[in-house]
């Protein structure tokens, strides 16, 4: 999860930025759409409030949001690719 610009920054410091473009994509939704898709992962390990407070960290990210509420995996894919190609 890159939910803070520390972090991407980071990564991106270590690598040589010359082999590639990078796109920063950050997949969003609200906090109600995030708890109902949370209670439905069976096999979640991890503390769900640790989801909710990186949703409103994620915010700030200097990226490129995708809005996930009310869209299939099939519509996320396309609007990704569509931001790829």
């Amino acid at each position: 999860v890159l939910h803070l610009d520390p972090i991407t920054d980071t990564i991106l410091s270590g690598l040589d930025q010359a082999d590639f473009d990078f796109m920063h994509i950050t997949l969003t939704c609200d906090e109600e759409t995030l708890k109902d898709r949370i209670s439905n992962d069976i096999g979640r390990t991890t503390d769900p409030l640790l989801a909710i407070n990186r949703l409103d960290e994620s915010k700030n990210v200097k990226s490129s949001k995708i809005d996930t509420v009310n869209k299939t995996p099939i519509e996320i894919a396309e609007i990704l690719k569509s931001k790829i190609i």
